[in-house]
């Protein structure tokens, strides 16, 4: 969910592909609306059941369930915290990323069902409908303006919301040996332009291109640390030759060096439990 969405899937090339053998589970996902500034995705309820992050962890939900109905809506926690959104409130979607008056789909407002656990990824800031709700809202629109002929929340529920189109989908293979093999199966279809991106690859070579810019990073963090201990070093030594008057006086008065050392030990323990409990 980052930058705009690609060219559109076919819904057959999709079910084409999804239907294989090979295949174990399929995600399709349609995006271009947003709400207050937070992505829409149009989605399947495989989406909840299939997705997986952060180890093999699955989507929980802290409030409500997954969306049933046409209008239903399940949301991220990071909305429902900024937004102050609670189960059964009423959002209004918008056409595009700019959440503007005239690019609302004002007539045909969803209900909030779903409140998902948070994630720490791009779940939490992301509205989730059904695919068939993302069909209804553009379903009197044409070229990014909705049309004189408007169609009613009601009268889409009697309509074919199948979906002609959507974004990208994600795949699921009962093998992990057939992920080449359906990779360039993907790569060379035939019916339209697609692209089969292995997420794990892709970074990869991310991480590579990037990877002389890590290595100096990583010499810049050493510099600035044992900078940190130099200047740790010469405030800790400016101190004691700041104290010099007053451990004179305690050696005077009979102060063991071994007790003046627990006392200054004493002391920087101190300090330094402190500053963790403040950090």
């Amino acid at each position: 969910r980052i930058g705009n969405a690609t060219n559109n899937i076919g819904w057959d090339s999709y079910q084409k592909i999804s239907s294989h053998k090979s295949v174990a589970w399929a995600i399709p996902i349609s995006l271009g609306d947003s709400h207050k500034g937070y992505r829409v995705m149009g989605t399947t309820q495989d989406y909840f059941k299939h997705y997986r992050f952060a180890d093999d962890r699955g989507l929980d939900f802290e409030q409500g369930k997954h969306f049933d109905g046409v209008y239903d809506a399940v949301i991220g926690a990071e909305i429902a915290e900024s937004l102050g959104y609670k189960i059964g409130d009423q959002l209004t979607l918008a056409h595009g990323v700019n959440d503007t008056g005239f690019s609302r789909h004002d007539d045909k407002p969803f209900i909030l069902t779903g409140i998902l656990a948070r994630t720490g990824t791009p779940v939490d800031r992301t509205i989730h409908v059904s695919l068939e709700g993302i069909e209804a809202l553009h379903i009197d629109w044409q070229s990014g303006t909705q049309s004189r002929n408007k169609v009613t929340a009601e009268q889409t529920l009697e309509m074919d919301l199948q979906p002609k189109q959507i974004t990208a989908f994600m795949l699921g293979l009962k093998s992990k040996m057939e992920i080449f093999r359906i990779q360039r199966a993907i790569n060379k279809y035939k019916k339209e332009p697609l692209l089969a991106v292995l997420p794990g690859l892709a970074l990869g070579e991310l991480w590579q291109l990037i990877g002389v810019a890590e290595k100096a990073l990583l010499i810049i963090a050493v510099f600035v640390l044992l900078n940190s201990f130099v200047g740790l070093l010469t405030g800790i030594l400016s101190s004691l030759n700041e104290r010099r008057r007053e451990i004179a006086i305690l050696r005077s008065l009979g102060c063991r060096p071994n007790q003046i050392f627990v006392l200054l030990a004493s002391e920087s323990l101190l300090f330094a439990v402190l500053g963790c409990a403040l950090g």
